[in-house]
């Protein structure tokens, strides 16, 4: 009798871990030339936006995001986009003017934050722990990441 051939799954079947209610999102670098880190941006309460410009779905996460700070422009969101330097330039052009975005590399986004996939989105309190997390590229997912943070202003709508 021959003894059963152990099979391995490769990498990319294997389910991904990922970041649940209660954890708490890394204080990550967003900008190395001012030593700024996610932490630092935070009052109360931080919405996290991580999209990049190579994913389609993204595209429509940030016109959903976008639209979100032009409606709401006092509630505390940062947008992290992966891309190139140049794309980043024509992003900053793109966005509302009161837009925080931050150019972080994927690498920084997978490895440090954990990122599984874009376009995802964070509510964390203030002390960096998630309340809420669904993808930005879906208004409603995206206003569930958001409603924690109602009590914080003026009832929208």
């Amino acid at each position: 009798m021959q003894s059963p051939v152990k099979k391995e799954l490769p990498d990319f079947l294997k389910p991904q871990n990922h970041w649940m209610i209660g954890d708490y999102l890394p204080n990550i670098t967003i900008d190395p030339e001012s030593s700024l880190k996610l932490y630092d941006l935070i009052d109360r309460y931080l919405i996290v936006a991580v999209v990049s410009t190579t994913c389609a779905p993204c595209l429509e996460a940030m016109e959903i995001v976008n639209e979100f700070i032009e409606s709401f422009p006092g509630y505390r969101l940062v947008i992290l986009i992966e891309t190139d330097d140049e794309t980043f330039e024509r992003a900053k052009e793109a966005f509302h003017e009161t837009a925080l975005l931050y150019h972080v590399p994927d690498r920084v986004l997978v490895e440090e934050l954990k990122i599984f996939g874009y376009p995802w989105s964070y509510g964390i309190n203030i002390e960096g722990q998630i309340i809420a997390h669904a993808t930005c590229g879906v208004r409603r997912m995206f206003m569930n990441v958001v409603e924690p943070f109602h009590r914080f202003h003026r009832k929208l709508g």
